[in-house]
């Protein structure tokens, strides 16, 4: 008798976990299951689709007008919906992880209703607790074992559709162009090269990703994908995104127990770059030198115009001089730009948390990230499994990514945020001993 969808996943997946540690993952197979993108369950479809709708929302927001009928609010929207409906029935309460960001944002939230630009603050926290949902949702979601399988070929669809609206804004010239000065100018679409700090943790999932698709048709598609990917961050030329790109693929290289084949592919991926080095490399060179006329690193007086170095002694300056109420919990959270008139929204995360939320919310921020990381860590100490040694080199690899990309200003934004906190709380809430219970559950159907 053909084995049933679940004892087919339960006895493919199960030896992964429990793989000794000092030895390579075991290839999570597809060829013998009737894997099901969808299920008949709607809330898991909706988790399912939320990548792809963050990723058409993503490339499609800034050819509209600001308002409701614009992709990027029809998101939040969509989101804050299922959020209400997902905190009332299936919150994982008992998760550390998703206790401790519903008490930040808590503190976020009672800091918005005391804004004196209460209706900029509200924006923006709607947009980050938007974006933090997904954690939540991970974390939910991973006690059914295939829903990271399903989450990551939807996943695979996003990366898509941002390669092909790359092609396609060449080819019809369409959106933001590179820097002036670039011989060859290229079109990033209408969300430009600031479209690398969604791409570059995406690439950063892949060591997770291709253990879900081994067949050779699925390898070469997923392989395209990521040099269509890589290329994008290279040609952008996003400086942020493409060094925590290498630090992260260096983490996890150094991470993973299995050095033999970290360096395998290393010499592999290195081979390949080299031999089509003579399709980007001009363009790459290209885009430097503009980017190094644009901004002469090292000419001071050039540097202390750039906004986010005058962000950084704003910040630090009037935290300073601030009175010990500003020191604590700050000013105006995610509106501080109003209350110090300054022209525009502080970009760099922790000088806005800082003027802000206060050195609480400052080290409430930082706090969260390297409590994830020890999460993850420590499941690995408890399941001492090849897996969870994926899932912390991943999981710190796409933390520290975000860390670095903090510089530039991710935490007032659905995107990227909302996609990778999905994917690591999958990881964080997943458990081993949920595949039994999914096998338990088929035998007695």
């Amino acid at each position: 008798m053909p084995l049933g969808y679940s004892e087919g996943f339960y006895l493919m997946v199960v030896p992964l976990t429990l793989a000794p540690q000092d030895q390579p993952i075991t290839e999570i197979s597809t060829t013998d299951l009737k894997f099901r993108w969808f299920s008949k369950k709607w809330d898991e479809n909706v988790i399912v689709l939320l990548p792809i709708i963050n990723a058409l929302a993503t490339i499609l927001t800034n050819y509209f007008s600001d308002g409701i009928a614009n992709p990027g609010q029809i998101r939040v929207f969509l989101v804050l919906l299922f959020g209400v409906y997902f905190v009332t029935t299936k919150f994982p309460y008992k998760n550390p992880v998703a206790k401790i960001m519903l008490v930040f944002l808590a503190f976020l939230f009672y800091l918005t209703l005391i804004s004196d630009y209460f209706s900029i603050s509200l924006n923006v926290f709607i947009k980050v607790l938007a974006s933090t949902f997904f954690i939540f949702f991970g974390i939910y979601y991973a006690r059914n074992p295939d829903m990271l399988k399903r989450v990551s070929l939807s996943i695979l669809v996003m990366l898509a559709i941002f390669v092909v609206n790359f092609i396609i804004s060449n080819v019809f010239g369409l959106g933001a162009r590179s820097y002036k000065g670039v011989e060859n100018q290229l079109n990033f679409g209408a969300s430009g090269v600031n479209l690398a700090k969604q791409i570059t943790p995406i690439l950063l999932m892949m060591p997770i990703i291709l253990k879900f698709f081994t067949q050779k048709i699925n390898r070469r598609i997923i392989y395209l994908l990521i040099f269509g990917g890589v290329i994008f961050v290279l040609f952008a030329f996003k400086r942020t995104p493409l060094f925590s790109l290498f630090l992260g693929y260096f983490i996890i290289g150094l991470i993973l127990p299995d050095k033999s084949k970290t360096l395998k592919y290393s010499m592999v991926l290195g081979f390949l770059g080299l031999i089509l080095s003579p399709f980007y490399l001009d363009q790459v060179l290209d885009n430097f030198q503009a980017r190094e006329k644009a901004i002469n690193l090292n000419d001071e007086e050039n540097l202390e115009r750039q906004a986010r170095y005058q962000e950084l002694n704003f910040g630090i300056d009037s935290w300073k001089d601030g009175t010990i109420k500003h020191q604590l919990i700050g000013t105006d959270v995610f509106a501080s730009h109003e209350s110090f008139k300054l022209d525009r929204m502080l970009h760099t995360d922790y000088i806005a948390l800082l003027s802000g939320a206060g050195l609480i919310g400052l080290l409430g921020f930082l706090f969260i990230y390297f409590y994830k990381i020890w999460y993850l860590w420590r499941k690995v100490l408890t399941y001492k499994s090849a897996f969870f040694y994926y899932s912390f080199a991943v999981g710190s690899a796409i933390l520290v990514n975000f860390m670095i990309m903090g510089v530039s200003g991710i935490v007032q934004a659905v995107e990227p945020r909302a996609t990778v906190f999905l994917f690591l709380g999958l990881l964080i809430g997943f458990k081993p001993e949920y595949f039994s219970k999914q096998a338990d559950d088929s035998v007695n159907r």
